[in-house]
């Protein structure tokens, strides 16, 4: 991928710092039995804010446990933004899904303004309180069931979740199938990719 060609050593940092959180802290558990918890259907919806708000999780333990590491990932995701890795340039940031705006935040927040409403901003608040995985997908559970809610109050004569060209926002699949964590072969979560990793302000000296 030449996304990834000439990185700087903060890109490098930024991604090694991100896959040893996984490491230290993401449970070794089937992904399939996870997301059949909350919703057997749509797996891959389900994943998405599963991985979303598990990467905003175990960014900031690892910058907490090492702070060394907060100006690699600040300077790594300024990178990634003028390199335009989240697509801001080509889509207004109102249009993006709750989850990916939410995804958005916690990565790159301190570099644009991800717009949200009054009800939408408690989420961002419950997300940055995650502390266990637990609470990860208690979380994902009651945003992903509030999203599903919201597509089955719209009026539309056939909605396929899971996918944004559905019509409904809330279910984009392109938030957290990267830099997240999927099933590996032997069935346990494992940490893949380069794109969701995150935390509310990438440079706050108080985590």
């Amino acid at each position: 991928d030449r996304l990834w060609d000439d990185v700087t050593d903060d890109v490098y940092d930024l991604l090694v710092g991100h896959e040893v959180s996984h490491a230290l802290h993401t449970p070794k558990e089937d992904i399939e039995d996870i997301t059949d918890r909350i919703d057997p259907n749509n797996p891959d919806a389900v994943r998405s804010y599963l991985n979303v708000i598990e990467d905003a999780r175990i960014e900031k333990k690892i910058k907490r446990k090492y702070a060394g590491l907060r100006k690699p990932f600040h300077s790594g995701y300024t990178e990634l933004m003028h390199k335009d890795f989240f697509g801001t340039s080509v889509r207004p940031l109102d249009s993006f899904s709750l989850i990916d705006r939410i995804n958005l935040h916690f990565k790159v927040g301190n570099l644009i303004d991800v717009p949200f409403s009054p009800d939408e901003y408690e989420y961002v608040h419950k997300v940055d309180k995650v502390e266990t995985f637990d609470e990860v997908f208690d979380l994902a559970k009651e945003l992903y069931g509030d999203a599903l809610e919201k597509a089955k109050s719209e009026t539309q004569p056939e909605v396929n979740y899971g996918t944004q060209e559905s019509g409904d926002e809330d279910f984009d699949e392109d938030s957290g199938n990267e830099l997240g964590f999927e099933e590996d072969p032997d069935g346990e979560l494992q940490s893949v990719g380069t794109q969701d990793a995150g935390n509310q302000n990438l440079d706050d000296d108080s985590e």
